[in-house]
């Protein structure tokens, strides 16, 4: 009932802590109008790599704008989708992985294309990503629920669909939110009536037509009162093909920081060797997690 990466938030060390307060998945956004402009169906957004790939090509060559770009710092997490994708990680069975040679297929393939191709700028945060769709110059880029209500207000003819899928399996970046209960609550029969309220099929239903999110529970995608919103549907659909960034780790931001984000710069930025960045930031990610 709860989506099988949300499930894994709400636990430690094989105890369950918490129970759902939200839950959200990333999509690809794209704009019809500049798929129209480039010869593209606007109906028919890409379902793999390679039809990423030709599409954003396509697009930067007929119309002169942005075909396709991930955020790198200050975002919710975009290149995991691609890591993931092509059946890498960053961090497997307690140890670093970030220098695998899926990672290092992945990123050389998408660094090229966002660099060398010219697909969209090197290293946009997530507040620059989300206005260059917004103003119209980017085709393509993951986003979560939240960004609907704004890009329809802006008066966007745009999209939602699946992240394409990798070469190894069809998968997108996933987050939540949990509510937890402490030993020495003084209230905890209210706590749980409340949870329990709040995780109730009806709730679950205003909270999401009112926010635009994805229910917490598989088990009610399909309600018919969700269809006044057609975007909630789509963001359900990849609950269980989803995965969390850096799950149940309390200094995962240092290890973007200080580990993750640097070495995309390097090879955004700098043309830096990609299996050398990796390895620098794999040992600072295995330091840290000593």
């Amino acid at each position: 009932m709860v989506p099988d990466a949300l499930k894994d938030n709400l636990k430690w060390k094989g105890t369950y802590y918490g129970v759902p307060m939200n839950f959200a998945t990333l999509l690809l956004y794209y704009n019809k109008t500049i798929f129209t402009e480039a010869g593209l169906d606007p109906e028919t957004p890409p379902a793999t790599w390679d039809e990423l790939e030709q599409y954003a090509e396509q697009i930067v060559e007929k119309t002169g704008k942005y075909g396709f770009d991930m955020a790198v710092k200050e975002t919710t997490p975009m290149w995991c989708i691609m890591l993931w994708g092509n059946g890498g990680d960053f961090i497997k069975d307690g140890k670093a992985v970030f220098n695998s040679p899926e990672n290092v297929e992945t990123i050389t393939r998408w660094a090229e294309n966002i660099r060398d191709k010219k697909f969209g700028p090197e290293v946009l945060t997530g507040g620059e990503i989300d206005k260059l769709f917004e103003s119209q110059k980017l085709a393509m880029y993951f986003c979560g629920p939240w960004a609907t209500t704004g890009f329809k207000n802006a008066g966007i003819d745009f999209g939602v669909a699946q992240a394409p899928k990798g070469p190894e399996q069809q998968v997108t970046q996933a987050n939540g939110v949990g509510m937890f209960l402490t030993a020495s609550s003084k209230n905890k029969e209210a706590v749980y009536d409340f949870f329990k309220y709040w995780n109730s099929v009806d709730t679950q239903v205003e909270w999401c037509l009112g926010t635009g999110f994805p229910p917490a529970r598989t088990d009610i995608a399909d309600d018919a009162r969700l269809n006044e919103n057609p975007y909630i549907k789509e963001f359900a659909k990849p609950a269980n093909e989803s995965q969390m960034y850096l799950q149940q780790l309390t200094n995962f931001a240092d290890i973007e920081n200080q580990a993750i984000t640097p070495a995309f710069e390097k090879i955004l930025l700098q043309n830096a060797d990609v299996k050398e960045s990796l390895d620098e930031a794999n040992d600072i990610i295995q330091s840290m997690l000593e």
